[in-house]
């Protein structure tokens, strides 16, 4: 799942492009998805789902109190989101905005991201026991233990991968009793593997498989069968995706929207003062980018999300409204 920041969050959208022939008709099946949340007027926080900058009902999912969106996912059509519940203490899953399954409360349960592969729906996060988080991934709702709750982890999952029989999941674990420095954790099938258990901080944030490689991403670095990559100082990773035999890499280094290609760093163009991006995908020769952008009037509580097309900012979706930004997924 890709970490959250501020952004603003929902009422309009307008669009521009750098021409007319660059720009994207939204209207004509381009799909894009933000996942945030919003306040209403008694002050209580709600998930919202964004497409093409119009709020979803989610009014189906029969969640009224307090929740907090985590990740969204597109497969086939079909739109899945995580959510948190509040009050209840309940990890959702929702297809098209109706409940598809939930944790038992006393879990107190989060899911963190989402996968789709073919049929099987999978979600990972934890739930708590003993006062410890326990890594988890759940399977068409069933659930799967990753770490224990012994008294020498704390121990949480971000990402989820699969394909076919295979499952991968990355993670973050804090060592017990004193939750010292994070570090990047994943499995294969249930198999546990510690990237880096005596040297820095990191985390693990996203996780893909190509081939017989199994890429682990972490904060400024990423770990090719736990060799490690270095990205650039200050960096900050949120995605990984693999097309073609290139692998591709968002976020941002130093306030400032980038796309790793392989061994190449690519600042992407905007008008604003900082941004970063969340979200890379590949449509037959042409890459897409999605991000979010703040501008440069310190006063101005607007944000905008931003859509690059091979490197130019195409489309920006000025949403109003602050809340919580927490994922983003692009249909070209």
């Amino acid at each position: 799942m890709r970490h959250s920041i501020k952004i603003i969050l929902a009422l309009f959208i307008t669009f521009t492009s750098c021409s007319d022939d660059e720009n994207l008709d939204i209207d004509k099946g381009f799909q894009a998805y933000v996942l945030g949340r919003y306040t209403d007027d008694d002050d209580i926080d709600h998930a919202a789902l964004f497409k093409n900058g119009v709020l979803m009902d989610l009014s189906k999912s029969g969640i009224s109190g307090p929740s907090k969106g985590t990740d969204v996912f597109v497969s086939n059509g079909d739109v899945y989101v995580s959510v948190m519940e509040v009050d209840t203490k309940e990890a959702h899953l929702l297809k098209n905005g109706k409940k598809l399954y939930s944790t038992d409360p006393s879990q107190n349960a989060r899911f963190n991201g989402i996968y789709i592969d073919g049929d099987n729906v999978y979600a990972c996060g934890y739930i708590i026991e003993n006062n410890t988080g326990v890594a988890a991934v759940w399977k068409n709702g069933e659930l799967t233990k990753l770490s224990k709750a012994d008294g020498t982890i704390n121990c949480s999952a971000g990402a989820v991968y699969a394909d076919g029989n295979e499952v991968y999941v990355a993670g973050t674990y804090y060592e017990l009793p004193n939750n010292s420095a994070s570090k990047a954790i994943y499995w294969v099938n249930g198999q546990q593997f510690l990237i880096n258990p005596t040297g820095y901080s990191n985390r693990g944030v996203d996780i893909l498989a190509v081939n017989d490689d199994v890429y682990v991403l972490g904060q400024d670095r990423y770990w090719k069968n736990n060799e490690e990559i270095g990205l650039s100082d200050g960096a900050d990773a949120s995605h990984i995706f693999s097309y073609d035999g290139d692998l591709y890499i968002t976020g941002d280094l130093k306030n400032d929207a980038t796309l790793w290609k392989n061994d190449s760093i690519s600042y992407l163009p905007t008008v604003n003062e900082k941004a970063d991006t969340r979200f890379v995908t590949k449509d037959q020769d042409d890459v897409y980018v999605m991000g979010a952008t703040i501008p440069f009037d310190g006063t101005s509580l607007d944000r905008q999300v931003s859509i690059w097309k091979n490197g130019e900012e195409v489309v920006t979706m000025t949403l109003e409204n602050v809340a919580w930004f927490e994922a983003m997924y692009l249909v070209p």
